[in-house]
C-alpha cells in the first residue's frame, strides 16, 4: 500500500483564499485585508492580522526597532493608526500607507468631512 502525500490546494473564492479549512487572507466587512499569520505576535486570537498594520510594523522594525510606535514585541501600539492615503482600505502598497497617532488620524478624517474647516482648529474644535 502506497500513500500519496499532497500539498494543500489553494482555491480562490471571491476575496478568500482557502488552504484546506484555513482562510489565508480575506477582506473584512470594513474593507481591510486580514492575513493568517498565527506565528506573528501581533496577530489576534484566531491568528489573523491586518495587512496594513503588519507592513508598517515590519518597515519600522527594519528602520528603527526602538520607534515609539512599536511595543516590546515589535507590534504597532494601539494608539497608532495606519492611514490609507487614497482612502482605499485594501490598497496596502507601502507608498499608500502613513503612520499616525489615533487623535491625528481622527481629526484628519473629521477635517476632510467638515464642510466649514475654517471654523475649526487643527484638532477639529470650534474656534
Amino acid at each position: 500500500m502506497v500513500l500519496e502525500l499532497r500539498k494543500p490546494v489553494l482555491k480562490l473564492i471571491g476575496d478568500l483564499v482557502r488552504s484546506d479549512s484555513v482562510v489565508s487572507s480575506y477582506k473584512d466587512d470594513q474593507g481591510y485585508i486580514r492575513i493568517y499569520d498565527p506565528s506573528n505576535p501581533c496577530s489576534d486570537s484566531k491568528g489573523y492580522i491586518y495587512e496594513h498594520r503588519k507592513k508598517v510594523a515590519e518597515k519600522l522594525r527594519e528602520e528603527d526597532p526602538e520607534h515609539p510606535a512599536l511595543d516590546f514585541q515589535g507590534c504597532l501600539r494601539p494608539e497608532y493608526m495606519v492611514h490609507h492615503k487614497d482612502e482605499d482600505k485594501s490598497n496596502n502598497e507601502e507608498t499608500n500607507l502613513k503612520l499616525k497617532k489615533e487623535t491625528g488620524h481622527k481629526s484628519h478624517h473629521f477635517m476632510v468631512n467638515n464642510p466649514h474647516p475654517e471654523e475649526r482648529d487643527e484638532l477639529g474644535r470650534f474656534v
